[in-house]
């Protein structure tokens, strides 16, 4: 118990804002639209009886659609923060193995596509990045998780800013195009005096924008890497001796149930292999076993 609590614990200032940002904003958020938007958008009182009953049944139905976004992002961002992803999980060699790398920090071997992270401090099993807004190494174990949350995030900021401008529209008498750069940026136009509605709504409203774009942007990225079959660092260095079918690269990442396992944390999906063994040609792996024996004479030298 003692040892979940401490992975709640950022690593440094970094890590810190923004996994506040994060654990604040979901159920601010979440909470904004059930009370706030919801009831703006279908009020059910000085309204007719028969309005009322239909308003009251369209804000059940959003009621329940937000709170599905809202559990499985948070479940799935639970299942990120605690889902091991270290290479200790795995029982080691502890001969060298062409191909691997000495870690010298962890004294141990560590598989292809594996790296140290200093933050986390100790080497991540098919490691793509450290995200700052968890906290978090992305690695081979909980990296479905990430995009399941990645994919809730998107579609609830969808939601939000789509249902936020909706009702900036309601207070200033209707969608005209200059409403369009006063929704992008909210909280200015609040600040300028050209929108009247309460300043949470002003900025939440930007705050979903914000989210939308920088989601969007990221399960794009991380999409791209499915299917190139990649790891970020892979993806910036250019390299996919990795790559197999679309379908295997799916199935890696997400796992044999990939159809249907983000519809909850839940729901197993086991992966295919370890993630310490992976197929390639023959010239692939002859260049990387010369790149891994490369990196452990600069991790000599440097030590």
């Amino acid at each position: 118990m003692l040892r979940m609590v401490k992975k709640l614990f950022p690593h440094n200032r970094f890590d810190a804002v923004a996994m506040a940002f994060t654990f604040i904003m979901i159920p601010v958020a979440y909470l904004h639209g059930l009370y706030n938007i919801l009831p703006t958008v279908y009020p059910v009182s000085g309204v007719s009886e028969e309005e009322a009953a239909a308003n009251r049944s369209s804000y059940n139905q959003h009621a329940i659609f937000i709170t599905f976004l809202f559990v499985n992002a948070v479940g799935h961002l639970c299942y990120t923060l605690f889902t091991n992803t270290s290479c200790r999980r795995n029982v080691l060699p502890v001969s060298h193995i062409s191909g691997w790398v000495f870690c010298q920090t962890c004294n141990q071997n560590s598989p292809p596509r594996s790296w140290h992270c200093p933050l986390c401090k100790t080497c991540i099993l098919r490691r793509d990045h450290h995200c700052y807004f968890t906290g978090r190494c992305i690695g081979y174990h909980n990296h479905r998780f990430f995009i399941s949350f990645l994919v809730y995030v998107f579609i609830a900021a969808a939601y939000a800013a789509a249902m936020s401008a909706w009702v900036v529209s309601m207070v200033v008498g209707g969608f005209t195009w200059r409403l369009i750069p006063s929704l992008m940026f909210p909280v200015m136009a609040w600040v300028l005096g050209y929108l009247q509605v309460p300043f949470i709504t002003t900025f939440l409203t930007s705050v979903a924008f914000m989210i939308l774009l920088g989601s969007g942007a990221l399960l794009g990225l991380q999409l791209v890497q499915i299917w190139n079959g990649q790891t970020y660092y892979e993806y910036c260095a250019g390299g996919n001796e990795y790559c197999k079918d679309l379908r295997s690269n799916i199935v890696e990442v997400m796992g044999k149930n990939w159809w249907f396992c983000w519809l909850c944390p839940l729901f197993p999906s086991p992966q295919p292999g370890d993630g310490t063994q992976y197929t390639v040609s023959e010239e692939d792996q002859t260049q990387l076993n010369q790149s891994g024996d490369a990196f452990n004479t600069r991790r000599r030298r440097h030590n």
